[in-house]
């Protein structure tokens, strides 16, 4: 009896330990099945080895961002068997020494799909699926071994006061929470602009609103007014990663040149009438676009872009007459507004051989129709050290590729007269296939270095030529509800002139490339802040940039550089006395 009576005594000691150890197994094993990592966003991790996972195995996040400044971090997440339902969502952030909050409609949680890059613009990068579209927050499975990025990325408002602020990234599955992590919040006592001092836009074309949803892919035909929106909603996008389709929003003139074929129309937006007739121009459509672009911040946009109008001497006539009435509509009722300050007429794309002296042409033509104060910018995309001379005194506003910065001896012309370079622009595309660039497969701090790149080189604007180019996409589809691995295969281009991705309900899903591109600017505005507080400080060096082409890799080196600048101007703003 007493062998008994002692073991039922340690099985009756033993038994609510049982009982806890059972409670806390299924625990265990949830947090097991689950690796959780922070990154940059800097940083693109791959869903196949090698993941190329730069960042921590840690629950806790911090971003330092001024007001009015999106800033971003990547959470991946490292499953270790499949797992159903996952949900990702955050709590408002709270003010550690204080009432304030963020709220969490100021925190964008978007996960990072993949697209097929099939040829690798460089030989040596590698093929495959490469992270970039930024896709809606929704439920998904995760596969075993296959990692899933997520950018989270806080917005502060202009009210928000500085300081440390806390919240909470909730992660569940399909039988509740698996995990948190904290997401810890700096905000300096910095507010950016609203409107920046340096000038941004893209080119793409009211086409897009159309081919992007595809009749064979069972869409229909849609209206002006249907493309007009869809055009608001791109354009939407694009101004809050800073490079707003400015260059075609409010423009109506239609020139171009194919092989041995050119024409000059004027059109939609800015006139209405029938595709052959004759155009009648509609001030109250251009107003509500013009009114769109200034709520919106924009500081330039061009009301024409002309191609080569004398290619084809059997119409270049008929061509002239055309340019010069869409610009008699159209320039008397933006002096009328006040804004011929911030309107550009973009001369010909890339012109070689005649082309050059036809857009000098071109130019005179202009300045002796409406006189000095309508601004002609010239493109001049070439390898050589001449075609800025064979320019001179025929541009207001100069662009010129980045990759070429160098070889056209630049600096030494902007030297020599000064005066002719107030309004310099520069251009990144798919020639020359130089560093920084936005292919797809290049580093993401090639998309961010832009912004420095363009303060160190005292660089007054930016054009990219396009948002939605399809060149070298095969199998091209809308994104469906769902689809987190893009059917599209990227061919040689890497997705040159692509930062946007449309989606099946007719909206654009935004990219780690695009997004990159707006932090970087954002990080110029902090270089301009600092600038007026202190125009001598070395920082304005931009030391992580030694060249054009040789600039810093390290996604840390550029953080830390970002962090001691915005550190520099809050020093300098505590030492200066409040008037």
């Amino acid at each position: 009896m007493r062998i008994v009576k002692i073991n039922i005594y340690r099985f009756l000691y033993i038994l609510p330990c049982i009982f806890f150890i059972s409670l806390a197994i299924p625990l265990y094993a949830k947090d097991a099945s689950l690796k959780i990592g922070i990154t940059s966003s800097l940083n693109k991790v791959f869903q196949d080895p090698p993941y190329d996972f730069q960042g921590t195995y840690t629950n806790t996040a911090e971003i330092e961002l001024a007001r009015n400044e999106y800033e971003a971090t990547q959470l991946v997440l490292f499953p270790t068997r499949d797992l159903q339902k996952i949900w990702i969502s955050a709590s408002n952030l709270k003010q550690i020494q204080g009432k304030h909050e963020i709220p969490a409609t100021n925190i964008d949680i978007n996960i990072i799909g993949y697209i097929n890059l099939i040829w690798p613009e460089i030989g040596k990068n590698r093929s495959g699926f490469y992270p970039d579209p930024l896709l809606p927050n929704q439920t998904i499975s995760l596969s075993k071994d296959k990692p899933q990025a997520y950018l989270v990325t806080i917005h502060a408002p202009t009210t928000t006061p500085s300081g440390d602020y806390e919240g909470t990234l909730i992660i569940s599955d399909s039988s509740g929470q698996l995990s948190t992590v904290k997401l810890k919040v700096h905000v300096w006592d910095i507010t950016l602009p609203k409107i920046s001092e340096f000038k941004t836009l893209s080119m793409p074309q009211w086409s897009y609103t159309w081919s992007m949803w595809p009749e064979d892919k069972g869409y229909s035909w849609p209206s002006w007014d249907e493309r007009k929106q869809r055009f608001i909603k791109l354009a939407d996008l694009a101004f809050k990663n800073r490079l707003p389709p400015t260059a075609t929003l409010v423009s109506g003139l239609n020139s171009h040149n194919w092989k041995d074929q050119g024409w000059t129309s004027i059109d939609y937006p800015t006139h209405d009438g029938e595709e052959r007739g004759p155009k009648t121009f509609n001030p109250q459509r251009t107003d509500e676009l013009i009114n769109y672009i200034m709520k919106k911040g924009a500081n330039s946009f061009f009301i024409a872009i002309t191609s080569d109008i004398y290619a084809i001497p059997s119409n270049a006539k008929q061509r002239e007459e055309t340019l010069l009435k869409y610009l008699h509509d159209v320039i008397p009722h933006l002096r009328k507004r006040g804004l011929m300050n911030k309107v550009y007429v973009y001369n010909v794309d890339e012109p070689w051989g005649k082309a050059v002296d036809h857009a000098k042409s071109i130019y005179k033509l202009i300045k002796k129709e409406f006189g000095n104060d309508v601004f002609i910018m010239q493109n001049m995309n070439q390898d050589n050290d001449t075609i800025i001379g064979e320019f001179q005194n025929n541009f207001d506003a100069i662009d010129i590729n980045l990759g070429f910065y160098n070889i056209n001896k630049t600096d030494t012309y902007r030297k020599n007269n000064p005066a002719a370079f107030k309004d310099f622009w520069w251009n990144i595309n798919i020639w020359p296939r130089t560093h920084p660039n936005l292919f797809v497969e290049y580093p993401l701090v090639d998309a961010r270095i832009l912004g420095p790149m363009s303060f160190k080189y005292n660089v007054q604007g930016f054009e990219y030529w396009d948002l939605l180019s399809m060149e070298g996409i095969i199998n091209y589809s809308p994104i469906k509800p769902g689809e987190l691995k893009l059917n599209w295969r990227i061919n040689k281009g890497s997705l040159d002139g692509l930062l946007v991705y449309p989606s099946a309900d007719m909206n654009f899903y935004s990219s780690l490339r695009f997004e990159s591109f707006r932090d970087g600017m954002e990080d110029q505005d902090l270089l301009y802040i600092l600038k007026k507080l202190d125009p001598h400080n070395s920082l304005l060096q931009i030391p992580i940039i030694n060249n054009i082409d040789d600039y810093t890799q390290n996604s840390v080196e550029y953080l830390d550089f970002r962090r001691k600048v915005a550190s520099a101007i809050e020093t300098l703003k505590k030492a200066k006395p409040r008037k």
